[in-house]
C-alpha cells in the first residue's frame, strides 16, 4: 500500500520557516551577553595565572603563612574560573532562548546577571575584566526591556 500521507515532523525548510528574526537590539543584546561572559571567563583564567603575584600579596597583608596563602588562593581560583564558566554557558543558554522571543529567558537572565554582577565583586575581583563584565551584563539587561525589545517578546514571546 503505497498512501501519500503527510510526515509527522516537519522538514528542515519547514520548522526554518517558523523561527521569527529578532530586532537587531535583542541580537545585540545575545552578543552582549556571550562577550560578558567570555570577558568573566577571561578574567577568572587571568587571576588563575596571576596567582603567584596573589599568594605573595596576601601573606604579606595577612601575615600568613605562604602555604596558608596559597591553599586560599587556589582554593578562590578554583570557584572564580568554575563561577564564570558556569556563567557563560548560563549566558549562552538563555540569550539563545531570549533571541527566539521566550519570555522566561528574558527573566532568567535578568536573575542570572545580577548574580553574576554580585559574583564579580564577591570574591573581591575588582578587576578591569570583572569591572567590564558587569557593565555589559547591565547594559545587556537594560537593552532587554527597551521598547523595541519588549514590543518583540509582546509579539512573538512564549
Amino acid at each position: 500500500m503505497t498512501t501519500e500521507e503527510p510526515p509527522i515532523m516537519p522538514t528542515a525548510d519547514e520548522a526554518a520557516g517558523d523561527q521569527v528574526r529578532p530586532p537587531g537590539l535583542v541580537s545585540a543584546t545575545y552578543w552582549l551577553w556571550l562577550v560578558a561572559g567570555a570577558i568573566g571567563l577571561a578574567g577568572g583564567l587571568a587571576v588563575m595565572l596571576n596567582q603567584r603575584t596573589l599568594v605573595d600579596g596576601m601573606a604579606k597583608a595577612q601575615s600568613l603563612p605562604p602555604e596558608q596563602a596559597q591553599e586560599i588562593v587556589q582554593g578562590l581560583t578554583v570557584w572564580l574560573v568554575t563561577g564564570s564558566a558556569v556563567f557563560l554557558i548560563l549566558y549562552w543558554l538563555l540569550a539563545y532562548q531570549a533571541r527566539t522571543g521566550v519570555r522566561k529567558a528574558r527573566t532568567l537572565l535578568l536573575v542570572v546577571g545580577v548574580l553574576s554582577a554580585f559574583f564579580q565583586y564577591g570574591f573581591g575581583r575588582v578587576t578591569i575584566f570583572g569591572l567590564v563584565c558587569a557593565l555589559l551584563t547591565v547594559l545587556a539587561m537594560a537593552l532587554m526591556y527597551f521598547p523595541a525589545s519588549r514590543r518583540f517578546y509582546d509579539t512573538h514571546g512564549r
